[in-house]
């Protein structure tokens, strides 16, 4: 038993290890405009200490808990990238220690549980969760979701042990493991799979379903839930696509990740999901065959190749949470890497699964293949990370596999924009816009683009056309204030300034021009209720303004 639990100490050391190696050029890379400014950097919510995110969406996911962890990192230092993404990194090792101890647990074999855990960590489809600091709510969520998994398993080993049955909740590990439930949910609402995967590991194990179902029902009302909760916050799918549509694009999504998982060869931020959305799409058509094809194999199989279809079922209920999210901002994408962190699991047990029918249960070589591959495999997630240094870097490795995206061009002349080469981003929105001309945000970088060249016609005009586009554009109608209040159209500023609070209630700079532009028509009354609110929701403006401090 010593000689076991040293083994696995080693093991976890060495999966630590492998993950420094292969992960830690991450720490020095910046945040990238992709959520990280809005989600950490510019984000009020996260710059000072507020309840207020725990009723309120980011924008579209409920994700209070790794928000907190992003206060409590900014609290110690700031907007400093270093500490986000060593947590983002720790919590991947914890992560493939917690994968271990769950192969360990399934298949009762070091080896094969220590080369799985590997191929789970060391995989290059999970750089984008771990080098992307807004990728955190994978983590965290994966962290909870695989803990409160084993909790469970300790429990229902505990009671087969000391002969007791009844209820989950009287012991305390089954409280923990609600507990771990609750917290995973708050990190990501996808958790809500969780209660659909302990009554596969019961079936896996030959136990009374019928009891399981009943025995796991406070998960069923946590996942009811938050499944509402994130149907709540969560729009666009059902006005983007007609329900038909999101079907066909989830058979897509399936058969891509399966091939990202076994032939992974290019990467990318970002997937354009092929037109049309519909049967006569060949590859659509090829994944619907495909998928039907392996759902009869799982039925056929399920009595004689158990571990197979565990994991094939393990990635196919917790990846189809993700076939909701493809459609944002206008755009619908085929998939996005960090949904494969923890799906990635049920792949590996089905990898371990296939090696033992075609070895036919010569245990050292199965755990030796696990491990060569995933060894292979980390040369090119090695080479991955290095993709998101920076924003630059990101969306250059974008237009590699996709030269007319869109949203890469349009990003790209942020970029630019923001470090002063005013010509390029203009030449870059406009290259954005030629391939999507109804594009508001490139519309909104155009606009500001031609307002630092003092082009203030041609910005308001593009602005004034992104608004039409989306009405509720907060960045478009803030950037048309400040064109009114460049021109001296102080009312017009004002009444652009006050819309974009209404829309965004906790948007500082508008907050702080319209503070200063009441102080400047005489309004001091609304200037000095407007500073208060702007410092109720970000104290480092204080100082800022003499005048408005003096109020």
């Amino acid at each position: 038993m010593r000689v076991i639990e040293h083994r696995s100490i080693l093991f976890t050391g060495l999966l630590a290890l492998a993950c420094l190696v292969i992960f830690f050029p991450v720490l020095s890379h910046n945040f990238v405009r992709w959520d990280d400014f809005a989600l950490i950097v510019e984000n009020p919510l996260v710059r000072s200490f507020s309840s207020k995110i725990f009723w309120t969406f980011d924008p579209e996911l409920y994700i209070p808990l790794t928000l907190l962890t992003f206060q409590v990192e900014t609290a110690i230092a700031g907007t400093e990238p270093f500490l986000f993404h060593l947590v983002n990194l720790l919590l991947h090792i914890a992560n493939a220690i917690l994968a271990f101890a769950f192969l360990k647990r399934l298949f009762k074999d070091d080896l094969i549980a220590f080369g799985g855990a590997l191929l789970f960590a060391l995989h290059p489809i999970q750089t984008e969760a771990v080098s992307w600091v807004s990728a955190r709510k994978e983590l965290l969520m994966t962290f909870f979701f695989l803990g409160s998994l084993l909790l469970v398993m300790h429990d229902e080993r505990t009671r087969g042990n000391t002969g007791k049955r009844g209820s989950s909740i009287a012991s305390l590990s089954s409280i923990a493991s609600i507990s771990f439930f609750l917290l995973a949910l708050l990190s990501k609402v996808t958790a809500i799979t969780l209660p659909v995967v302990l009554l596969l590991i019961d079936w896996h194990e030959g136990k009374n379903l019928r009891q399981t179902i009943i025995r796991l029902w406070p998960y069923w009302i946590l996942s009811v839930l938050f499944g509402a909760i994130a149907i709540i916050g969560r729009s666009d799918p059902l006005t983007l696509l007609t329900p038909f549509q999101t079907i066909l694009l989830a058979f897509r999504s399936f058969t891509f990740y399966v091939q990202q998982f076994f032939l992974p060869l290019h990467f990318s931020a970002i997937y354009e999901a092929s037109s049309p959305l519909a049967l006569t799409n060949p590859g659509i058509a090829l994944s619907i065959i495909i998928v039907i094809f392996l759902c009869a194999a799982v039925w056929l199989l399920r009595r004689r190749w158990l571990e197979g279809v565990l994991g094939f079922l393990f990635f196919a209920v917790t990846i189809a949470p993700s076939f909701l999210a493809y459609a944002k901002a206008g755009d619908v994408t085929l998939a996005a890497d960090r949904y494969a962190y923890l799906p990635v699991v049920g792949l590996v047990i089905l990898v371990a699964g296939i090696l033992s029918v075609i070895l036919k249960n010569k245990s050292r070589w199965e755990p030796a293949i696990l491990i060569a591959a995933a060894l292979l495999l980390s040369i090119k997630t090695f080479d991955q990370t290095h993709v998101w240094q920076s924003t630059g870097t990101l969306f250059a490795s974008v237009l590699q596999i996709y030269p007319t995206s869109h949203v890469a061009l349009n990003n790209l002349g942020f970029v630019a924009l923001n470090e002063g080469r005013v010509d390029e981003a203009i030449a870059l929105s406009e290259a954005a816009l030629k391939e999507k001309p109804e594009y508001p945000d490139a519309l909104v970088n155009l606009g500001a683009a031609y307002g630092r060249k003092g082009r203030l016609d041609d910005a308001e005009r593009v602005l004034r056309r992104a608004i039409g586009l989306r009405p509720l554009h907060i960045q478009a109608l803030y950037n048309l204030a400040g064109v009114h209040l460049t021109r001296g159209e102080w009312n017009d500023a004002i009444r652009l300034y006050e819309r974009t609070i209404e829309l965004a209630p906790i948007h500082a700079p508008a907050h702080f021009q319209l503070a200063k532009l009441y102080l400047k028509v005489g309004r001091r009354d609304d200037a000095r209720s407007t500073y208060q609110a702007l410092l109720g929701i970000d104290e480092s403006y204080r100082g800022k303004s003499a005048e408005l401090d003096a109020l």
